[in-house]
């Protein structure tokens, strides 16, 4: 993904001059602190600008940029946590073009490391996390805002495509990137053989392309009609994935598999199909359950579509604390992980 990631920002440097990503670290050799920037530095140096450490200054010169000229520039906050300080102007930024009847919009990017910890689905790794400042999952800060655009790609397919679109929004955009993602492989079975319905997003063509805002992505594991739908995003698709595959080579069957990709605004039509067809769901997110937004699509499907329904929708979430330590065995138990949906999976298919 963090390959992904890189080339996408080269691709609108290079179309648009006046481009730029603004953030700590963000022109340096490395390209931050996460490398996202790398290939930015390496061939549109001026178009990785370092920023002081002034999450409110980021923001602020980003959006200011976009609303001179209408075109989205990228600020880069390296942890999802450190948006607070910018809270305000990104408020702002999402409620301006209602506030002044279209006459100006805000178009940004607003980039940042969200989620526990790195190196890979949680059930293929046992890196520990970032510690309590850098672990917050972020969605539930964004996705109650009013004109914000919120994204949260689970794959570099993915993430390449939505972030190239999202520069072509004009309403402020929050990409949420999961640090478990960004050198992550496909997810596997528990024999280690690769997910065939997700390899293929590992591919990320050359050049420019771009996939749609608001649209989900549904991923079928097995054959036949589907038993239970699980409505995901970021990490916990590849470990929705991983548990699916597991039970339907035991079982046998289908498990869908609705991959949000945009949370707000999310793919309401994908969702209500899904339970339709399932009509057994469950819903799984990184977040803690403290009026997570999880807990919002949960509801979301209880209210539209209890009718649909042959089952209580199922919920997953992180252990509702604080995020977890930098400590490998405590993030294990700390975030819902393949083994614990496997748990609700074989449940839901018993009622």
């Amino acid at each position: 993904m963090l390959s992904a990631i890189n080339e996408a920002l080269v691709e609108l440097a290079q179309r648009d001059p006046a481009f730029f990503v603004y953030g700590q670290d963000v022109g340096s050799p490395k390209g931050g602190v996460f490398g996202a920037t790398n290939l930015l530095v390496s061939q549109f140096p001026d178009q990785a600008v370092s920023s002081p450490l002034n999450e409110h200054l980021i923001v602020g010169i980003v959006a200011g940029a976009g609303m001179k000229d209408g075109k989205a520039r990228c600020a880069e906050i390296q942890f999802v946590d450190y948006h607070q300080s910018a809270t305000q102007t990104i408020r702002l930024a999402a409620r301006f073009a209602y506030q002044c009847c279209g006459n100006w919009t805000v178009p940004m990017i607003i980039r940042t490391k969200s989620g526990s910890g790195g190196g890979g689905p949680i059930s293929s790794s046992t890196v520990g996390g970032g510690g309590y400042g850098h672990s917050n999952a972020g969605e539930q800060w964004f996705t109650n805002i009013a004109g914000m655009i919120t994204i949260c790609p689970a794959t570099p397919f993915d993430a390449k495509g939505l972030l190239l679109e999202a520069a072509r929004a004009q309403s402020p955009v929050v990409f949420l990137e999961r640090g478990r993602l960004y050198r992550s492989e496909p997810p596997k079975e528990s024999d280690g053989t690769i997910i065939a319905a997700l390899a293929e997003y590992w591919h990320v063509p050359e050049g420019y392309y771009t996939l749609p805002i608001g649209k989900a992505r549904r991923l079928r594991i097995g054959a036949g009609p589907v038993s239970v739908a699980i409505i995901a995003w970021g990490t916990m698709v590849l470990e929705a994935c991983t548990a699916a595959a597991n039970i339907v080579k035991r079982v046998g069957g289908a498990i869908e598999i609705v991959d949000l990709r945009t949370l707000a605004p999310f793919d309401e039509e994908a969702v209500a199909t899904v339970v339709k067809e399932a009509n057994r769901v469950m819903v799984v997110t990184e977040e803690a359950d403290l009026t997570s937004f999880g807990r919002h699509i949960h509801s979301w499907i209880v209210q539209h579509c209890f009718y649909d329904l042959d089952a209580t929708p199922a919920f997953i979430s992180a252990v509702p604390a604080p995020a977890a330590p930098y400590n490998a065995p405590e993030e294990m138990a700390f975030y819902p992980s393949a083994k614990t949906i496997e748990q609700k999976l074989e449940e839901l298919l018993g009622e």
